[in-house]
């Protein structure tokens, strides 16, 4: 019983013993295969790939300055006073609502910017003195700022937004100099294997 337990066991992982002790097959690759492999494989190349990638965030966020900006606002304001004469003999309650809408953005050009807000107010009072209840304000207010001598060719955002799309240029130019360096020492790596195993051969 044990001999045939072992046959049993020896047919089947048999063959799979002779293909592990068999000598691989040899890796046959074209340079252009080699140079391939090496840009899929190398380190350095990975990395570099990433600089790009940064930089365009960078730019992003230093040409983000330019954008226009939206900004709101709500407040509520409660106010109860005490009678503070015998004219006024019940406490006085104010309650005021205001709320804020705007609009800015600095321009690319001359350092200029502008502004547009929309401002309302609601009062609603107890008091018998007041002749409208409630009373409700609104006001619109636009501005624009430029600088006579200050920022007109070049302040610090626009040198920013320069300095990171040249670095991003750089980037690139750097990821395309290391591609080409590693594809001109893989084969020159390839061709010298291939010159020193004809050599052998001869």
């Amino acid at each position: 019983m044990r001999n045939v337990l072992t046959f049993a066991v020896l047919f089947t992982i048999g063959p799979a013993l002779v293909r592990a002790q068999a000598p691989p097959e040899p890796l046959r690759l074209t340079v252009d295969d080699a140079v391939q492999m090496a840009l899929r494989s190398n380190l350095d190349l990975a990395v570099d790939r990433l600089d790009p990638q940064i930089s365009d965030l960078r730019v992003a966020a230093a040409a983000g300055l330019f954008r226009p900006t939206v900004g709101t606002s709500v407040q509520r304001n409660n106010q109860l006073q005490p009678p503070t004469s015998f004219l006024i003999p019940t406490a006085t309650r104010n309650d005021v609502v205001s709320s804020n809408v705007g609009l800015s953005q600095r321009l690319p050009r001359f350092g200029s910017s502008y502004s547009v807000s929309w401002d309302t107010t609601r009062t609603s009072s107890n008091s018998f003195l007041n002749s409208y209840d409630p009373l409700v304000r609104s006001g619109l207010a636009v501005s624009v700022s430029q600088p006579l001598l200050r920022d007109r060719s070049l302040d610090g955002a626009r040198a920013n937004l320069l300095l990171t799309k040249n670095n991003r240029a750089i980037a690139d130019t750097r990821l395309q100099e290391r591609v080409v360096h590693t594809a001109a020492d893989v084969k020159t790596a390839y061709w010298n294997l291939v010159s020193a195993r004809a050599n052998v051969e001869a």
